[in-house]
């Protein structure tokens, strides 16, 4: 019988027939195996030109790559020292945060302590102006008996 060979391959997206192949008889001798062999020899052919071109187009799309990563790399380097320089300034910063926020505390606190020693002064100086007040009517009333006790004597002089 009458073998079709297999040699439609895609060449370039186009399938190409090679009519010699499908008319050959099954070949069972060296000759027509040969003529088979050979019928089917330029469409390999163009399939491995079609596939060498691939190679050569992901080869250079490939170096393209690595070249564009080349150039990007100096960039990515300096954006990681920048990320680092920056990190290291926030810390920098929560630190000062921290000290400032304790500073704040601590004159709160001396505020605070500020505060309660006024009012301590405050009561102290009321009280001695209550105790200045006292002198004052205790002097009145000694002053008020020495005139009283004058006045007696004059009058016991008298």
């Amino acid at each position: 019988g009458v073998l079709v060979w297999p040699c439609c391959i895609s060449c370039f997206g186009t399938l190409l027939v090679s009519a010699p192949c499908m008319a050959l008889p099954f070949a069972p001798s060296r000759s027509q195996r040969m003529t088979q062999g050979l019928c089917l020899l330029p469409c390999l052919q163009a399939d491995l030109e079609r596939q060498q071109l691939q190679v050569d187009t992901l080869t250079s799309t490939l170096q393209q790559a690595e070249s564009k990563l080349a150039e990007a790399e100096p960039a990515l380097l300096a954006a990681k020292q920048h990320v680092a320089e920056s990190e290291a300034a926030r810390e920098g910063a929560i630190n000062d945060l921290a000290m400032a926020n304790s500073r704040a505390a601590e004159m709160e606190a001396a505020r605070e302590e500020a505060l309660a020693n006024a009012a301590a002064a405050s009561n102290r100086a009321a009280e001695a102006e209550a105790a200045r007040e006292e002198a004052v009517a205790s002097a009145f009333a000694a002053n008020s008996r020495a005139a009283e006790v004058e006045a007696a004597r004059e009058e016991a002089l008298a």
